[in-house]
């Protein structure tokens, strides 16, 4: 027999809590359940929407609705999972779905809570459009209330979607010129969303491009509307215009009836068929008076005046200036002899008031070069809230320009972040020209600057001052600061961090050795001044082309030499045969360093050359360059003077080739830089002469190599002291002392194997000695009279002054008593 004893928990909490039995699910097929409840406050009232899950059998819902706990509204039998309900007053609500089965009998339930608080209608609404942008502003409700603002390019909310929700009370929409849009606005408190302030969208555009529309203007007024004027003029008011050419053809018709001729200086007029300057007697009736004429001549005039101003009306400005010639016409003064002289005076009035008329207009056209604008915006969204202001003034004239403008910004973020900025500009637009100067304030939550745009900042002490103090400027791209405002001494080695002071820091010039007390100047070359036989330069020749021989480091003068040298300074002089006879300019040579570069730097290549019947250029070999610039390439044929004839003497400025290029060649590499020497066609004796090579650090932005110096500051520089240069025989007596000589600064390594002999020694007193002497060599040994040895090998040791003490030579060993009496005798006795 088999007992089991089925568990039930419930049952122990039947005694524990009461009798509460919950039934189980003892069917697979399961009845459906609410899951989900959603309630949304509409601008009308309440919209709830739910779900259930599956199951067998369709639900029923009834939905209660209480307000401040108490039952507002019941709707039953409710089949969708959506309801929705309008004209809700303003308060707390809780609504509760309940799901019912076929029988009537409820499944589940929910319930939520929700509150109608409805923001009120936008009130006083205005839409404007401004430069690019469209402002909205509108009636601010409180701190809680937001508004959204909704677009369209159609007045039609059906297509509107919404820009943006924010708590302001303006907003700028950006939407570029000449551009149309249509807004709704509503405000929003949670979930509770207010009505539209209409349903007619509010039509907003924006203002057109000024600088466009300045510049069509300005298009417009460019032509000449003189022609313009006069064909618009004279037939409206049935004028006869005399036109004026230079050399009138009679038999050719010129467009009008009247034509003065320059070449004889008569009015001609058209007859049918050809232009004659003969009046028939008939036309002429009587003898006009002068009041008669001047009367005809003001109506005439007046009349072209006011064609004239109908023509030009599109622009006020004309038409003012137009007008102003009324007050010009006072009459006509002076006798007319007769009705042709009378009809030229005509002609000539009005081309110079059309003259005046066309001044005017220009003058027009200018002045509306002239504009001062302004504009003001505030944004406001849901991360960031920013504000700006643009100040502008501008004038104008003949394309050119002048403008003052002033920005300001301030920028606050949900991030936390915060800016604020504030600019000055002033600048000056002439053809392609423009100079800025200005000045820029800013600050955000860590830090401030102030920048400064000039090409000089100066200062004065007060308002009377007529003096401006320069304190910086700008030199090659690089400050420069006003040596005057620095105290002596105030500049250290200690405010100069490594690396912080470089050749490109420096203009062309401003630092020569003079400047500087230690140190290496400006001229990477070793040895440019050829000193010690041009040590370290080497010479490459074209066998082929011209021997090895006729070239010398000298410092010869006179003619075709050099006038002066620097101490120990030579000249690179190579003269020789050719060895061929080609007819084309050949290279037989060239001096030339090796040296290491950094790749990105830029170097300026310089040195002075001269020719005869030959010339020279430079070049960089073996490492890669850019060449930046470059000069004439060289003296003689291709150079500044005309071939064959010869050089003058010295070292002038205009005989300087240079090339400027930028090292782009790997670490390590080795760069040749090499003046060429160039044989002028089939010349024979080509001479050449080289003096004062510079290489130099530059920026990509010289033009010219710097004022040459020596490879050092110093009266040693590099290439002047050679291996050997230097002996006994080039230091005077008693030059090098022990204050010349540092402790420890000489050492055994230092003093070659039996360098320092007896005779090149004097000791005055020699202690301390702890070392293997090993052999010494010498004549006799005298120390203080206690020890000595002479040459013929007597040893003596005194222990005091006199005949004490032990003496040994080669017969005997005697030892005497401090009284000089004889205690111990060896040897011969």
């Amino acid at each position: 027999t088999i007992f089991a004893l089925q568990h039930e928990p419930q049952k122990e909490a039947i005694v524990d809590n009461g009798a509460s039995f919950e039934p189980r699910n003892t069917s697979v097929i399961k009845t459906p359940t609410l899951e989900s409840l959603n309630a949304e406050a509409t601008p009308n009232g309440l919209k709830l929407n739910w779900s259930s899950t599956a199951g067998a059998g369709t639900l029923t819902y009834d939905i209660k609705i209480l307000k401040a706990d108490n039952l507002y509204a019941y709707h039953k039998g409710v089949s969708s999972t959506e309801f929705s309900t309008d004209n809700l007053p303003d308060g707390d609500y809780t609504v509760v779905v309940i799901a019912k089965n076929a029988s009537g009998q409820m499944v589940s339930e929910k319930s939520q809570n929700f509150t109608i608080n409805r923001p009120p209608v936008p009130r006083d609404v205005v839409v404007l459009g401004g430069l690019g942008n469209i402002t909205i502003s509108w009636a601010w409700v409180d701190d809680f209330t937001q508004t959204e603002i909704w677009v369209s390019e159609q007045d039609n909310l059906a297509t509107a979607q919404r820009l943006t929700k924010l708590t302001a009370k303006m907003y700028s929409h950006e939407v570029g010129a000449k551009q149309v849009r249509y807004y709704w606005l509503r405000h929003v408190r949670g979930q509770n969303v207010g009505a539209f302030y209409q349903q007619a969208g509010l039509r907003g555009e924006s203002s057109v491009d000024i600088d466009k529309e300045l510049k069509l203007l300005n298009e417009k007024l460019s032509k000449n509307i003189i022609n313009e004027v006069f064909d618009t003029a004279a037939p409206a008011r049935k004028l006869e215009m005399v036109k004026t050419v230079a050399n009138l053809n009679i038999n050719q018709f010129q467009g009008v009836k009247q034509v003065y001729n320059e070449r004889d200086g008569k009015l001609y007029r058209w007859d049918g068929s050809q232009y004659t300057s003969k009046i028939q007697a008939s036309e002429i009736a009587g003898q006009l008076s002068q009041n008669q004429l001047d009367h005809a001549l003001i109506n005439q005039l007046t009349t072209a005046k006011d064609s004239a101003i109908q023509a030009v009306a599109q622009s006020q400005e004309a038409k003012r200036k137009a007008a102003a010639l009324t007050t010009r016409v006072d009459g006509a003064e002076g006798k007319i002899a007769h009705a042709e002289r009378s009809i030229s005076t005509l002609n000539s009035t009005a081309t110079t008031k059309f003259s005046q008329l066309e001044a005017n207009l220009n003058s027009a056209k200018e002045d509306l070069g002239a504009k001062i604008t302004a504009e003001q915006t505030a944004r406001v969204n849901e991360n960031k809230a920013q504000a700006d202001e643009l100040k502008k003034i501008t004038a104008s004239v003949n394309g050119a320009t002048a403008q003052i403008s002033t920005v300001s910004q301030v920028v606050a973020d949900v991030k936390g972040q915060l800016t604020a900025t504030h600019t000055i500009k002033t600048q000056t637009i002439s053809g392609n020209h423009a100079v800025i100067a200005g000045i820029s304030l800013g600050a955000n939550k860590e830090q401030s600057s102030v920048i400064v745009m000039a090409d000089k900042f100066q200062v004065v002490k007060n308002a009377q001052d007529g003096s401006p103090k320069s304190i910086l400027s700008v030199v090659n791209d690089q400050i420069a600061i006003n040596g005057d405002l620095i105290a002596n001494g105030q500049i250290t080695a200690a405010k100069l961090a490594a690396g912080a002071v470089r050749a490109d820091h420096f203009a062309a010039g401003e630092i020569s050795a003079d400047k500087l007390a230690i140190g290496l100047g400006g001229n990477l070359f070793q040895n440019p001044i050829f000193a010690n036989n041009g040590n370290g330069w080497t010479l490459y020749v074209n066998p082929s082309q011209i021997a090895n021989a006729g070239w010398s480091f000298n410092r010869n003068t006179g003619d075709h030499q050099g006038y002066s040298y620097l101490e120990t300074e030579n000249q690179f002089h190579w003269q020789a045969a050719r060895t061929n006879s080609d007819t084309s300019n050949v290279r037989f040579g060239g001096l030339y360093q090796d040296l290491k570069l950094v790749k990105g730097r830029y170097y300026c290549f310089s040195a002075y050359v001269g020719g005869h019947r030959s010339f020279q250029d430079l070049n960089i070999e073996q490492g890669e360059v850019q060449i930046i610039r470059k000069s004439w390439t060289g003296r003689g044929k291709n150079g500044g003077y005309d071939a064959g004839a010869g050089i003058s003497s010295g070292v002038e400025e205009e005989r300087r080739i240079y090339i400027i290029f930028k090292a782009n060649g790997n670490a390590n590499q080795n760069y040749r830089l090499i003046i060429n020497q160039w044989a002028e066609g089939a010349q024979h004796n080509p001479m050449m002469k080289i003096r004062r090579p510079m290489l130099e650090e530059c920026t990509e932005h010289t033009k010219v190599p710097s004022p040459w110096q020596n490879a050092g500051v110093t009266a040693i520089h590099g290439g002047s002291i050679v291996t050997n240069s230097i002996t006994a025989q080039q230091i005077a007596a008693n030059t090098i002392t022990g204050n010349e000589i540092v402790g420890e600064t000489i050492a055994g390594k230092h003093i070659a194997s039996k360098s320092i002999t007896a005779k090149k020694l004097y000791v005055e007193n020699l202690s301390a000695i702890s070392a293997d002497l090993g052999n010494i060599t010498g004549g006799s040994l005298n120390i203080n009279n206690r020890f000595k040895v002479s040459n013929q090998g007597q040893v003596e040791m005194r222990a005091a002054a006199g005949n004490v003490g032990l003496v040994i030579n080669n017969n005997q060993i005697i030892v005497y008593d401090e009284r000089g009496n004889v205690r111990v005798k060896i040897g011969q006795l």
